[in-house]
Parts: C-alpha cells; structure tokens; sequence
C-alpha cells in the first residue's frame, strides 16, 4: 500500500505526540463581507479596483453589500442600479479566484418589507445586511438626552430584527459612533441578541468601529453576552468605502477572536456557510 506524505506527517505526528502544524491562513478571516463600491452613493471604489485587491490579499471570499435606502430613492432605480452591478460582477467573476458575493445593505429595512422583499426575489442577491442609519429618517447624529436616543435606537434594532426579512444584522452598535452608550434599557439589548440567536440571523462583527470610535460594531461586551445566550453565526465586515479601508482590522481581530465559541462564515444564496 502506497503512503502520502501527509499520511507519513500524521503518524509521526500521532507517534511523537505532535500538534499538527497549522498555516497562518487557517488562523484568521479570509473574508470580506461588508464593501461597498461605486454603486453606493458614498464610495467611489470601482469593482475592478475592489477584486484587483482582495485578489493581492488572498482573500477566499468578498462581499459587496451597496447602500439601499427606500426612503430616499425609487425601488425602480434600486432594481436598475444593483442589475447593473451585478451584471459587471458576473463579468469580473470569470476572471478571479476569490467568490465574489451579492450583496445589499438596506437601511431600516422593517419599514420597507415589500419593497426589500421584492427587491431581493429579482435582484439575484446572496445576502441583505440590515442596518439602522436613521431614526424617523433623522440622522443619529441628531441633539437628544442620551437616554433617549440609545432606548429608540435599540428598540429601532429589535423591530428589524423581529420584522425584517434579512441575513445579516449590521453594525448593531453603531449607535456609538454618536453617543456614549452608558445609560440604555439593557433588557433591549438582550432581546436583540436572544432575537439573533434564535433566529437564522447572523450578527455582524464590524471593524469600521475601530476606525471610527476605537472598538469594533459590536464592543467585546456585546458579543460576549451574545455568545452567552447562545449565538454563534458571525461574519466579519470591514464596511469599506475606500481602497485604504479593504479588509482592515479583519485579520487582525478573528486571530484574536478565534478562541471565542462562535462560528465565522458567509453567506451564499441566503445560507451560511462556515469558513
């Protein structure tokens, strides 16, 4: 009987009490599901641009998740929009080793459920990313008692997650982009990771955080109690606008989290898929 050298390695491994070694690559994310190109109104990263990269990297996997916001543009236009950049994908795709995702990130998407829901059914998408940019169509940025608007925020999150026909909730946090998060309804937050949990939703660990206020969408605190109510599905997003933004901090922060009882994937037609 004829042996492989991989056979060899494993009884000497097996014999001498060895750990396999394993290859760096196995040790982190090689994934980038959160991209916007210039199919967003605020990119200006061209498909090519955004493969040529991933391509660099040695990326398995990117995701272009383009900007939908009903409330300030037709669902016609929507359509017209992502076919377009679909179409050009497919082309791209030829021509590359990485998987090139589908994706959508659609604002307050509960407040829109045919609109996403036939948007989704012909768009030939993989995935919808669900995230809260508004409150009432007024920007979080907005004057209030912190109280306030991290309460309406959250319960803003947990009517999307509850009502909202998505893969993946985005950025769940983001909130603190704008205000401190000291004093909210945690009873909110943990109906939102419950809701994740028990659900086929995947929550999202965003890096854009650290760029922006110092610790990724969501905090080490947050994911901790998600992992504690039992969630497990994450994927990894860099929320890049910019060349410079591609996969940054990814890396990075999945080695770091990779001793976490969490699964990290993608999705494909709607299904995820560990990686």
């Amino acid at each position: 009987m004829d042996y492989k050298s991989d056979d060899y390695q494993d009884y000497i491994n097996f014999i001498y009490n060895r750990k396999p070694k394993i290859e760096e690559s196995e040790l982190y994310y090689k994934a980038d599901m959160h991209i916007h190109s210039d199919a967003s109104y605020d990119s200006k990263m061209s498909l090519e641009e955004i493969v040529k990269e991933a391509t660099a990297m040695k990326l398995k996997y990117i995701g272009i998740a383009d900007h939908v916001d009903f409330g300030n543009e037709s669902v016609k236009d929507v359509i017209e929009r992502i076919k377009r950049r679909n179409e050009a994908i497919d082309i791209l795709q030829e021509n590359t080793s990485t998987i090139i995702l589908k994706g959508m990130e659609v604002g307050e998407p509960h407040l829109y459920p045919n609109e996403t829901e036939y948007l989704n059914r012909i768009a030939d998408t993989d995935y919808i990313i669900g995230s809260i940019h508004n409150l009432k169509r007024q920007t979080l940025r907005r004057k209030s008692s912190e109280k306030d608007v991290l309460n309406k925020y959250f319960s803003e999150v947990l009517n999307m997650i509850k009502y909202a026909d998505i893969d993946i909730v985005g950025h769940i946090d983001y909130i603190k982009r704008y205000h401190e998060l000291d004093e909210f309804d945690k009873n909110i937050l943990e109906q939102i990771l419950r809701c994740i949990s028990c659900s086929n939703k995947t929550l999202e660990i965003n890096t854009s955080g650290i760029r922006r206020c110092s610790s990724p969408f969501p905090n080490e605190n947050i994911l901790e109690e998600y992992i504690r109510l039992g969630g497990k599905r994450v994927t990894y997003g860099s929320d890049a606008h910019e060349k410079c933004e591609l996969f940054a901090s990814i890396k990075e922060l999945s080695k770091s989290q990779k001793q976490l009882k969490i699964s990290s994937g993608v999705i494909i037609n709607h299904k995820f898929k560990s990686i």
